[in-house]
């Protein structure tokens, strides 16, 4: 494209035209009342008539008599026109100087400018980023430019290095910006090169965890991993505890892009003290499941952990059969089964029922067995928090055991389906608001709906044998 195209001709005809304007009513201002000089003449002040050769102090063209020499060596200034020029200039300036308020100094710009000026703002607030995605919002931005604009993101600068907090809040918005327009654009050319570029991005993987554990119980570390790789990638990470004891945990990302949804590391139990607990975490990724594992990064995460007190000092056991009729009605409703995917049977579950004052700042932190003809297919960890007030709006889950040999044929009438439900006081370390956990074991007998769809992406599972 043309540089006028590339910010805009219509914003850059009116830019040129109102410093055209400027400059000629400047121009008109000094011509008006500075550029007529005397240079040495003698003139009538009165009609400009020249009386360097008329002796005296009368104008012979229209009779003006000057009372002294002065008088006939001032300088020539046409007012009216003057005026009227600095009128037109103010005029001009304040309308220049609105437009500039509303599309600011970086709206006259070129785009390859505004993409050169990327690393030297702070942040993502900065006038340069404004407009840069006021461009990016109205399509302004054309393919070479965005590659441009992408390479120079998947790099960062010097204070803002990926997978970084600072390059988080700098360039990450525009990385996904540029994935998106990829996943839409026609051109497969463009496409691929743009993915090569998407590859090239360092993962960042996050873990943190609550401020205290209670003795005896292992501690949970959340895990967050973001990855900027093109869709269909699958993710491997593996997370090794620098602990005595410690097993390594491999969870896998198959059939969906990486998102802000947490999965968990479990360690050993640990005696009372303050740990700073070292995580090996290795990052793989493959196109498919025919190809093998190809690393991507190895980093080592310090996550301090507390341990002190003791569970039930922590979350009182909350038991009845209320309760358990409680919990059977959140699972009792049909199983659904896919034709195919990753998880193909899926557990319903209705939080909504331990909501009110039975379940008041008490934690469901539950392992869901799904048996079919008494063979375990999957095991589903799934906790919130009950009672009044938002029941459920925390609700997470994550899938540490799957068998799709169990789970994936199709369901016939002979099959029988349950669900075995227990509490997991661990899990209900990880609800925020809560004073007491429900503790129980509940078998629920449930029948199966058939879907002829593939299931839908469902994020992490953990890495079974089988693989």
């Amino acid at each position: 494209m043309g540089f006028l195209e590339d910010t805009g001709w219509i914003l850059w005809i009116e830019a040129l035209g109102l410093l055209a304007l400027a400059g000629f009513l400047v121009f008109a201002a000094w011509w008006a009342l500075f550029s007529d000089r005397p240079r040495g003449r003698r003139r009538c002040p009165q009609c400009w008539y020249d009386v360097t050769h008329s002796p005296g102090m009368t104008c012979p063209e229209c009779g003006f008599v000057a009372r002294a020499e002065r008088e006939l060596h001032q300088r020539r200034r046409r007012g009216w026109a003057g005026i009227l020029a600095i009128l037109g200039c103010v005029m001009v300036g304040l309308y220049g100087g609105e437009r500039l308020m509303d599309r600011g100094w970086t709206g006259y710009l070129p785009t390859w400018s505004v993409i050169l000026a990327v690393p030297l703002t702070d942040d993502n607030s900065g006038a340069i980023y404004r407009e840069l995605d006021r461009r990016v919002r109205a399509g302004r931005i054309t393919d070479s430019q965005w590659l441009s604009l992408l390479k120079r993101c998947a790099v960062g600068d010097g204070g803002a290095r990926p997978p970084s907090d600072a390059w988080l809040g700098k360039y990450a918005r525009l990385i996904r910006a540029a994935a998106a327009r990829a996943r839409e654009h026609e051109d497969p050319q463009w496409r691929r090169a743009v993915e090569a570029v998407l590859l090239t991005v360092p993962p960042r993987v996050d873990m943190t965890t609550r401020d205290d554990w209670p003795i005896g119980v292992g501690a949970t570390l959340d895990v967050r991993a973001q990855t900027w790789w093109p869709r269909g990638m699958q993710c491997r990470i593996t997370s090794e505890p620098d602990l005595p004891g410690a097993r390594a945990a491999v969870h896998v990302l198959r059939d969906a892009p990486i998102q802000l949804r947490s999965y968990s590391v479990l360690l050993p139990p640990l005696d009372a003290g303050r740990y700073d607990v070292g995580m090996n975490v290795t990052v793989e990724r493959r196109v498919s499941n025919e190809e093998a594992w190809q690393p991507v990064s190895r980093q080592t995460l310090d996550v301090p952990v507390t341990v002190r007190g003791h569970l039930e000092e922590t979350l009182a056991a909350a038991r009845g059969q209320d309760l358990d009729a409680a919990i059977s009605h959140v699972f009792n409703s049909r199983l659904v089964q896919y034709r195919d995917g990753s998880l193909p049977v899926r557990v319903r579950v209705n939080q909504h029922a331990t909501a009110g004052e039975l379940f008041k700042r008490t934690a469901i932190a539950v392992r869901v067995e799904v048996r079919r003809n008494g063979r375990p297919g999957r095991h589903l960890d799934i906790w919130w928090r009950g009672g009044t007030g938002g029941v459920g709006e925390r609700l997470a889950w994550e899938v540490p055991m799957h068998d799709d040999d169990v789970l994936l044929p199709p369901a016939v009438p002979e099959d029988e389906w349950s669900l075995h439900v227990r509490s997991v006081p661990e899990l209900a370390l990880r609800v925020d608001g809560v004073t007491r956990f429900w503790e129980g074991e509940v078998t629920i007998e449930v029948g199966v709906r058939s879907q002829a769809t593939s299931a839908p992406p469902r994020g992490w599972l953990a890495e079974t044998p089988d693989g």
